[in-house]
């Protein structure tokens, strides 16, 4: 009888294919909407944590007791010499030493506010791979500068040319260099290529009379491991993990998600109230054949299957075209990016890549059909217990 009852149900589905494709657009366009969303979002997420081990902190940053966490502040008169049973624990990892410090860039009558960041020539790299940075000039070895794009074009400025680095010593005095600038870089994270200028570390602890780092960052073979190192370092200079320093940003993520899943809820109540009506209207044109179905012997819990089946069947033909859609957009931009270089143009200071992917995964497509077809046969209940509640002999006499 099952079977019966699914071949009733597809064949009354059909009956009117315009209007049950009407009802479905809602579930198609909701279902492909959540799945391209979580998407991005999640793959936002990625991104987040990705820009920040590749470009920023690496998997464990170690900064002196109560130097501040945020990037943004970078006081030169707290730093201190790497403390040696900091050196013996960091022998068996792949480490770096940075100095960040705040600095004025001069070039001739135009000036302006700065980031420096201080990084060995021959440890960095192995840290913060540069594969994906696009680099006009060459890195300094021992003497040089290498300028983020968007500060270059600020001050029009190349490699080359000559500029002024303004800085306040640890100390607090006043001191200046003049240096040539080696390479322009675009690192595709705005708040190095908007903020930031780079150049070796002992030229960047001379000019500012440093007697340390301001941090050491280390990349470790897996993320997983972050956590452990970092409570086994964690001592005379305080240890942070990449997810540490990302939380703040993944947490804006959390009322996106939210803000997603009000709207698809808004769509599948559109489309629930779509559905519910296709299939009361089908009540109403049906009632003499449901009356003839009750008095050949199909049972009133048979008719509300019969209903009920018809209205998941339209949710999960539309859950699948939807489904199909968002899953194949999701793809797309997961492999190709959306490019984001407006975020730099704007100077923002957003700590992710500027080349955003999305993050396909198969469990929102499979649920987001599911969803749809959830959402059909609930909207289908009060239409299906209308139907199963008529009287045959009335329904069979109705016109």
């Amino acid at each position: 009888m099952t079977g019966f009852l699914v071949g009733l149900a597809l064949k009354n589905l059909f009956r009117n294919v315009r209007r049950n494709l009407i009802s479905g657009v809602a579930v198609i366009w909701g279902v492909a909407l959540m799945i391209l969303g979580y998407g991005f979002i999640d793959g936002l997420d990625e991104n987040i944590i990705r820009t920040e081990i590749d470009t920023l902190s690496g998997h464990v940053m170690l900064r002196p007791q109560g130097y501040p966490e945020s990037s943004l502040s970078a006081p030169v008169d707290m730093l201190e010499p790497l403390p040696q049973e900091l050196l013996a624990g960091l022998a068996e990892h792949t480490w770096t030493q940075r100095l960040r410090f705040d600095v004025r860039l001069v070039s001739g009558p135009e000036s302006i506010r700065a980031m420096g960041v201080g990084f060995e020539p021959l440890r960095d790299p192995q840290v913060f791979p540069r594969d994906g940075y696009d680099l006009k000039g060459a890195w300094p070895e021992q003497r040089g500068l290498v300028v983020g794009s968007r500060l270059a074009r600020l001050l029009e400025v190349g490699p080359g040319e000559v500029v002024v680095l303004q800085v306040r010593t640890s100390a607090g005095s006043i001191n200046a260099l003049s240096i040539e600038i080696s390479g322009v870089v675009t690192t595709h994270n705005p708040a190095i290529d908007n903020f930031v200028v780079l150049l070796p570390l002992d030229q960047a602890m001379s000019l500012v009379q440093a007697p340390g780092p301001s941090e050491v960052s280390i990349r470790l073979p897996r993320r997983g491991q972050a956590d452990a190192v970092a409570a086994q370092l964690d001592g005379a200079w305080a240890a942070h993990t990449y997810m540490d320093a990302a939380r703040d940003m993944i947490a804006l993520n959390v009322a996106r998600r939210k803000a997603l899943g009000f709207l698809v809820l808004m769509i599948m109540a559109i489309a629930a109230t779509g559905i519910a009506n296709t299939v009361i209207m089908a009540t109403y044109e049906r009632v003499r054949e449901v009356g003839a179905l009750a008095a050949m012997g199909m049972t009133p819990g048979q008719v509300r299957a019969m209903f009920l089946l018809e209205g998941a069947a339209l949710g999960l033909i539309a859950g699948t075209l939807g489904a199909a859609l968002g899953a194949g957009a999701n793809y797309y931009f997961s492999t190709s990016g959306v490019s984001l270089d407006a975020l730099a143009e704007s100077g923002s200071a957003v700590t992710f890549s500027t080349t955003l992917y999305s993050a396909f995964r198969w469990g929102p497509v499979l649920g987001g059909l599911a969803f749809g077809a959830l959402v059909a046969a609930l909207a289908s209940i009060y239409p299906a217990n209308h139907a199963a509640n008529l009287d045959p002999a009335v329904a069979v006499r109705t016109d």
